[in-house]
């Protein structure tokens, strides 16, 4: 039988399982009073499949005249990692928040409106002259505990680093993570 040395002090953290990612995390865990318990990871790259403009026009007309009411319970979930896809392109923008999705997605379209590009969105949209699908929003993991989030954030940032959209690179995300783990006393 495999015995874990485990105490009430030692935090869990659940975390999607990303071949090589999951395992180098867990290295970095250790020494810490931390355990990794892996997940099965969100598959956010078939989530945003670019379609023919036509079709998301179409798609988006439909929304605007009758907005599900499952699309208006999302936009007030809190706790989530979310990715907002580009309608001309293949990237998507990855993010986390703790407060209601529509007033993220406000902020967003503010910066874009203001051509802020320290917003990784205003920055697409006003370098590539794209268009943001806002209503193709989706929550790609829920989760109230700030850290675990800001992990998950991480992860799904790694998996779709060849469409990403955000400023910061992917491992600038991972290495925010680390940090907070390293805060974490040594066993």
């Amino acid at each position: 039988m495999h015995s874990l040395n485990v105490n009430k002090s030692t935090k869990w953290i659940k975390l999607p399982y990303l071949p090589g990612i999951y395992e180098e995390c867990k290295k970095v865990c250790s020494s810490k009073m931390v355990r990794l318990v892996p997940t099965l990871s969100h598959q956010v790259g078939g989530m945003f499949q670019n379609t023919s403009r036509n079709k998301m026009r179409k798609e988006k007309e439909e929304r605007e005249k009758n907005p599900p009411k499952e699309k208006n319970a999302q936009l007030s979930c809190s706790g989530i990692v979310y990715g907002i896809p580009c309608s001309d392109c293949k990237g998507i923008y990855i993010g986390q928040t703790g407060r209601p999705l529509m007033d993220r997605l406000k902020e967003h379209k503010r910066a874009i409106k203001k051509g802020d590009c320290q917003n990784a969105c205003a920055k697409h949209v006003t370098q590539q002259g794209h268009t943001m699908n806002f209503n193709d929003v989706r929550i790609v993991h829920k989760e109230k505990n700030t850290s675990t989030r800001l992990a998950l954030e991480a992860f799904t940032i790694a998996a779709n680093k060849t469409r990403l959209l955000n400023i910061s690179p992917p491992l600038a995300s991972m290495q925010k993570w680390v940090d907070l783990l390293n805060t974490f006393s040594e066993v």
